[in-house]
This record gives C-alpha cells, structure tokens and sequence, in this order.
C-alpha cells in the first residue's frame, strides 16, 4: 500500500492531493510543517507552515520516537497520532516524497460514533470520497438506527404486554362475576322449581301475575276451587272475575 500510495502523491499537485486527502501533512527532514490539507486545518487552526511537528501532534502509535528517520523507515506500519489541542486521533501512513527529503502522512480521523462528525463540526463533505471512515459511519448510523427502531419496537411490545396483562386481569374480573351471577341463578332456578312444585301439588289455589297484576298462571287447586281453567283467566286481572254477585 505505500508503494502505491507513494506512486499515486508524487504525480498529485497541492490541489489534487488536497482533495484526495483533506487530513494529510507534510514534513521536511527538521520535522517542519510544510503543509497541511483543509480538513485538518478545519480541525485544528494554526497548523501553519514551519511549525515543528511535536508542538502540534503526538505519537501514539508505534512506540518510537518522533524523529524523521522513524518516520521514514515505517512507511509500511500504521501511525496513530495525536492530534494536540482537539481531541482526535489522526490513523495512517507516512510515505516518503521522492525527493527523500520530506515525508507525507495520508490518514484521516479515527471516529467511533456518528456523533463525533457534529462534535469535530465535520460533514462527509470533510472527507475524502474513498476514505473507509464514510462507510464506517454510514454503517454506524445505520446499526444505530436499527437498533433504535428495535429499542422503540421493543418498547412497544412491553407496553402491549402490559395492556394484555390488564385485560387479562379485568377478564378474570369478569369471569369471576358471571360465575358468581351463574351461581346464583341456579339457585334462583332451583328455587323457582321447587316452588313451582309445591304450588302444583297444594290444594290451595296458587295465582302467579305479572307487573301488571295480570294472570300468568295457576294451579289446579286455584281451577278446582275458583271453577276457572287457566286458559280462561290468563291475561285477565283476578278482580275482575273473582270479585262480584256470582262470587263469594
């Protein structure tokens, strides 16, 4: 990759290699800035040509000091730097120009979260179109996204369990009270029949009405006593036929 990094920046101009890679910087063999890409001025103001590498960036990454003949012979390994003053960290490679006397470090921030763009003020105009930190983020927003429509969906089925459990409850509720409702009316019914029972059987006369004192019913000690069959009297008010000069 750094062979052909190195192939691609040396036929770059300022501009081009701008565009290709807006984090990069170059150093001269005293480790003076010669140059910087847009993207990582925006990121840190003051990164102007002269100033020494060490009153800007730090070396996290190999575990080598920052000299320019370190810097040279790594070109192969991955630096990570960091940037002082902005809290980012800067990951890529150092080339060496053809001259052999300048290096040229081509990278670009190391974001774990989406959120980091709006913190740093990046857009994705800010990068590179090839670099993988695109896809990374676009990736990440996509996996944060899913898993807030799982976090909502889950939400969801928590409140519907509990709506579920509620009607249950409310169900048992009523299941209870028709139980109880059914109970009593068995008993109800079993009642009525007994005493349905006892007034076939008395000899005394038994009338049954409605709401309105109209005959419903009667029993054969009311038909034998009265001389009135219950097909005679149904409907009829027991006033109107029991009470007169042909009755005592």
């Amino acid at each position: 990759m750094a062979e052909m990094t190195e192939g691609m920046s040396s036929g770059l101009d300022e501009l081009e290699l701008a565009a290709a890679f807006p984090f990069s910087f170059e150093l001269d063999d005293q480790l003076r800035l010669c140059n910087a890409g847009p993207s990582l001025r925006k990121l840190r103001p003051g990164l102007n040509a002269g100033i020494h590498f060490e009153s800007m960036f730090r070396v996290v990454r190999p575990h080598v000091d920052a000299t320019f003949a370190n810097l040279s012979q790594h070109v192969r390994g991955l630096w990570a730097i960091d940037l002082i003053g902005s809290d980012v960290l800067l990951r890529g490679q150092f080339i060496v120009r053809r001259s052999g006397r300048r290096v040229l470090f081509l990278g670009s921030p190391w974001l774990t979260d989406p959120v980091d763009l709006e913190r740093l003020n990046l857009g994705m105009s800010d990068f590179a179109v090839h670099d993988p930190a695109i896809d990374l983020l676009h990736l990440m927003q996509a996996e944060r996204t899913a898993y807030s429509d799982v976090r909502q969906l889950a939400e969801k089925l928590a409140a519907e369990r509990v709506r579920l459990r509620e009607l249950n409850v409310q169900l048992s509720n009523q299941n209870t009270v028709l139980q109880e409702t059914a109970r009593v009316l068995a008993m109800k019914r079993a009642e009525a029949a007994r005493l349905a029972l006892v007034a076939a059987r008395t000899d005394n006369g038994v009338v049954l009405t409605d709401a309105q004192g109209e005959v419903e019913w009667v029993n054969d000690g009311f038909s034998r006593i009265t001389g009135y069959a219950l097909d005679e009297v149904k409907g009829r008010r027991p006033g109107a036929f029991l009470q007169g000069p042909a009755t005592d």
